[in-house]
């Protein structure tokens, strides 16, 4: 979306292809054809868990859960379905569109996480704003996500400070807090010092991949134990 919002052209590379090229059907095909085998190898995991009501409870199942092919469920949430929701609008087939919201619906269902619950509305959203405003949009596009982003986190702390409620009082807070300030700022930055101290500092053997594990399959040279 990123890309797509940056470079407005790409609608006639990707979206319009011509003759002698793939169709774009297919990528659909090999999307639904995912979406089941994920759904039958994890039916039993298929789990429905409300973040703004009981955060609690989504940590506890996210815990608990053994996800088959977890990183195509990555790539499912993050790269093929929000490609297929920004054809589905482009094309007006709403069919296919609500498909799409039903695709995101099992993938939170799988992976318990906040930004797959929220990934189909920014989608949509910036899909129509860059459709309104497309040299601008494209043009301020990252100005405009930051500024958002640091109104909000400043929002959310002013709030916090002047009233006294803390973040695990006040579910919906919680929630934005997590989605906009823990998200964009606290992660990054506690894992950079996180990943600096255990492999620098602490002069423990890099991985150079092998935690994927079609990766270690190969070469069989993951250096640990147990997963870290």
């Amino acid at each position: 979306m990123f890309f797509y919002t940056d470079r407005i052209y790409i609608l006639k590379s990707l979206f319009k292809r011509k003759s002698g090229l793939i169709p774009f059907k297919y990528l659909e095909y090999a999307v639904l054809f995912c979406m089941i085998i994920l759904v039958l190898l994890n039916r039993s995991q298929l789990t429905f868990v409300n973040f703004l009501q009981d955060s609690a409870e989504l940590y506890d199942a996210r815990a608990e859960m053994n996800v088959k092919g977890i990183y195509l469920v990555c790539w499912m949430r993050s790269c093929f379905l929000p490609l297929i929701m920004v054809s589905a609008l482009r094309n007006k087939n709403y069919r296919k569109y609500f498909l799409v919201l039903f695709a995101f619906l099992l993938i939170f269902m799988l992976d318990k996480q906040k930004l797959t619950a929220v990934f189909p509305l920014v989608v949509t959203g910036l899909y129509y704003v860059a459709n309104t405003t497309n040299k601008f949009f494209s043009t301020y596009f990252h100005s405009i996500i930051i500024i958002f982003i640091a109104v909000v986190s400043l929002a959310i702390v002013t709030y916090v400070i002047n009233t006294g409620t803390t973040l695990s009082t006040n579910p919906v807070l919680f929630a934005l807090a997590a989605l906009f300030v823990m998200r964009t700022q606290c992660i990054e930055g506690m894992e950079t010092v996180r990943y600096f101290s255990f492999f620098i500092k602490d002069d423990n053997p890099f991985t150079y991949y092998s935690h994927v594990n079609l990766i270690n399959a190969v070469t069989h040279s993951y250096p640990y134990k147990e997963s870290i």
